[in-house]
């Protein structure tokens, strides 16, 4: 294991450094990485984009079963688990895109240490910290605004993460080398732009409840 993650954070520093004898900025070349990770996670992206919007979609069917089993939440939970797989709904895919980068970020930090790094922008050197704090607040300011692009509609216990994400994000990032903060702030807006685009397009219909009875005619039964 050892072995095939040195090899992995090799493979990240040689491919930073050919990037930028290729384009002459040691910047440019993090966010060309950024955008080649970004487009290998696409497909796990839109499915948990998708799953998302279905699970929005159905978020007054969940408080109504809420309130109709107050007294039983087993039973809520039940019903609403139901609910989710008939629509093809996992509540734990919105979190795997984000554990997939961890490794990825922790791999680049390591690269970074080694890097040829330059000037990039007002930044001196990628590998040590933004001395102008910009990137880290962009970092905070992105990350706001790709939660906010990925929400129909923001529920009372979403106001909070949509406040605490972006201010640890923040911290971490002016805590961290700038080319960390570069990847977060370009990983950022490579969402932003994917979710506008996909926020275009008709979600899936959500299933919803079964209708009572069996067959057309008890579903007629069941709506009259």
């Amino acid at each position: 294991m050892s072995q095939l993650w040195q090899w992995f954070v090799g493979a990240i520093e040689t491919g930073l450094e050919w990037s930028r004898a290729v384009t002459g900025s040691a910047g440019l070349s993090i966010i060309l990485f950024t955008v080649l990770v970004r487009l290998v996670l696409l497909p796990l992206t839109i499915s948990q984009m998708r799953s998302m919007q279905r699970m929005q979609a159905l978020q007054p069917e969940v408080e109504r079963i809420q309130k109709k089993y107050r007294d039983n939440p087993q039973k809520a939970n039940e019903a609403i688990m139901k609910l989710w797989r008939e629509n093809n709904v996992n509540p734990a895919s919105g979190c795997l895109p984000l554990l997939v980068q961890f490794p990825i970020l922790y791999a680049l930090f390591l690269a970074l240490r080694t890097f040829s790094s330059g000037a990039f922008l007002w930044i001196p050197d990628l590998r040590a910290r933004d001395p102008l704090s910009i990137l880290p607040v962009l970092a905070g300011v992105t990350t706001y605004f790709q939660m906010k692009t990925s929400m129909t509609t923001v529920q009372p216990q979403q106001r909070t993460m949509l406040v605490l994400m972006p201010a640890m994000l923040t911290f971490f990032a002016w805590s961290f080398p700038a080319g960390l903060a570069l990847y977060w702030v370009t990983s950022n807006l490579f969402s932003i732009v994917q979710q506008v685009v996909l926020n275009r397009q008709p979600a899936p219909a959500p299933a919803g409840p079964a209708p009572a009875g069996k067959g057309k005619k008890g579903h007629e039964r069941g709506v009259s």
